[in-house]
């Protein structure tokens, strides 16, 4: 039985780049997660979906 991810958090470390968390991101959602959270050590929550960027979550009030 095939699991689907409705959301995947990633908590960014300075070790990452820019280019890992977009790698990241298109993998996530190309698993079929809904949507994609990214979270700095510093900063707001940047939340995605397959529809790129979005304001705030779609699934749940955050």
């Amino acid at each position: 039985m095939a699991m689907v991810l409705e959301i995947c958090v990633e908590i960014v470390s300075p070790s990452n780049s820019k280019g890992e968390m977009e790698e990241k991101i298109e993998l996530y959602l190309a698993k079929g997660a809904r949507e994609v959270w990214i979270v700095p050590e510093k900063g707001e929550t940047e939340f995605y979906s397959y529809e790129g960027r979005m304001e705030k979550s779609s699934e749940i009030a955050v």
